[in-house]
């Protein structure tokens, strides 16, 4: 095989195939080859480094990491990195990875270990904590949103606004804040990372020296072991770049209801216990590590979310905001107690308000599954308290049309299952995917959603909006009956 000559390479650069791991070189016969970037070989030690360089499309900002992280890119090279439509060509990157690899072990180290920060928030759940963060009315901000399919372009900005501010901006602590609000996001629906409260209306006051001071003296009430003096407080506002953008265009007179605002109170609260070998022998220690206390609130719900594992000390931790952040009289109420109706969905009728009641952002709503229960009552003799009880038998039945299937899931209860009439059942659990319309940084995608009478739910979705929209559409069903 020959070596790519300058006019080949250039041409290769071009191709729309540059945006794949592989490239076209040509061989001795004439016969065309694939080659990739030899990113392993090149770099065996940086695999998410060679992730990023592959995925980055925002080119100008993996120039301005690698500057401040002290790797030179000579001329030729860097003007071929802003040619480049999109992510960089595989020649190109063939170029770059060996610059980094004559870099420090430190500098390698550094880079492989951001590039890996980045590509953890490449989830939906990341993308959204990232995307949230962004403000459209700063004109640094908006360039970057201006490349509606670059997530980790955004991510990598927030992270070099964070390390490296320019003198003209701010800095602050977005890409940290974005790492929490992703967990965040994952914990919303487990029991054993978070509890979810219902509090006064209205914004968020703004967090001084004074009310610090109180939010430190209250939660150490609660940890008396913990020390007072290192105690992290930050609080953060973030806005959805959709529903802003409608109110900049008069669309909407209300920006405060899509806000969330978060809190986070960090403080070596945690106890540890571990052994470790002194002077021959295995010793145990206790100390305290870092614990980390985060409030997030809807100002126009008044839902308040904590996060903490401590599950008994959830609802203190909510007065104490309420007491000092809101400075609200009242109690903290649990969120309202959720029950489903399933009844309407032992008719194919059904079908019909599924297509008719949809809500705006919500494009289609299929059945995927339906869960039928036939109850009946047995007399039987209870051994333990020698006494005749009467039971309830509930023997379930589950419809689930195979995904290739085109019939409704009421064709397939009728003609596979022989079961022309489901009103004989009672309905026990329903799953629905629901398809969320495209939005302004995000493509359009689907949500699957499973109710179960009368109290169970569970969805899949990786977002705040997600999840409103969700319910919304439950609700406008007739399925959600709030106590």
């Amino acid at each position: 095989m020959v070596a790519v000559t300058e006019q080949q390479q250039e041409a290769q650069e071009e191709s729309p195939k540059a945006n794949s791991g592989a490239t076209v070189i040509a061989s001795e016969n004439g016969v065309k080859q694939a080659s990739a970037d030899h990113g392993p070989d090149l770099l065996p030690d940086m695999e998410h480094f060679v992730w990023l360089v592959r995925k980055i499309k925002n080119i100008p900002l993996l120039r301005r990491l690698l500057r401040n992280e002290g790797v030179h890119v000579p001329e030729k090279l860097a003007e071929k990195m802003e040619k480049a439509k999109g992510v960089l060509p595989p020649t190109v990157r063939m170029t770059l990875y060996p610059l980094v690899g004559e870099a420090s072990s430190v500098t390698r180290q550094r880079l492989e270990r951001i590039a890996e920060r980045i590509e953890i928030l490449g989830d939906e759940y990341g993308k959204q904590a990232v995307l949230s963060l962004f403000d459209e009315g700063d004109e640094a901000d908006a360039a970057v949103l201006a490349r509606p399919c670059d997530p980790h372009g955004r991510s990598l900005y927030l992270y070099i606004e964070q390390e490296y501010p320019e003198k003209h901006r701010p800095g602050g602590r977005r890409f940290d804040h974005a790492e929490r609000v992703q967990v965040m996001n994952r914990q919303w629906r487990s029991e054993a990372y978070s509890s979810h409260y219902r509090g006064p209306l209205g914004p968020t006051p703004k967090l001084d020296d004074a009310m610090q001071e109180r939010i430190k003296e209250r939660i150490l009430l609660l940890y008396p072991n913990a020390p007072r003096d290192d105690v992290i407080i930050e609080q953060f506002s973030r806005r959805d770049l959709g529903h802003a953008h409608r109110h900049d265009e008069g669309e909407d007179d209300d920006p405060a209801k899509e806000v969330l605002d978060t809190l986070t109170v960090t403080f070596n609260g945690a106890e540890v216990h571990y052994p470790k070998v002194e002077h021959g022998e295995e010793v145990s220690h206790d100390d305290l590590a870092a614990l980390s206390i985060r409030f997030s609130r809807e100002p126009a719900t008044g839902a308040l979310s904590v996060f903490t594992d401590d599950r008994e000390i959830r609802r203190d931790l909510a007065a104490i905001f309420r007491d000092v952040v809101l400075a609200a009289d009242g109690a903290i109420e649990d969120m309202p107690m959720l029950e489903f109706d399933l009844s309407a969905f032992v008719s194919p009728t059904v079908l019909a308000k599924l297509v008719s009641e949809r809500i705006e952002g919500i494009e289609r709503i299929d059945i995927q599954h339906i869960k039928v229960a036939c109850p009946s009552l047995r007399k039987t003799h209870d051994e333990a308290g020698d006494r005749e009880i009467v039971q309830e038998l509930k023997s379930m039945m589950t419809i689930q049309p195979d995904r290739r299937d085109d019939r409704n899931i009421y064709e397939v209860a009728r003609q596979d299952y022989r079961n022309p009439d489901l009103s004989v059942y009672v309905p026990a659990q329903i799953k629905l995917v629901m398809r969320m319309a495209k939005q302004r940084h995000r493509k359009a995608h689907k949500v699957a959603v499973q109710v179960t009478a009368p109290n169970g739910f569970n969805d899949r979705s990786k977002t705040e909006d997600d999840r409103k929209l969700a319910m919304a559409q439950l609700e406008k069903l007739g399925m959600v009956v709030k106590f």
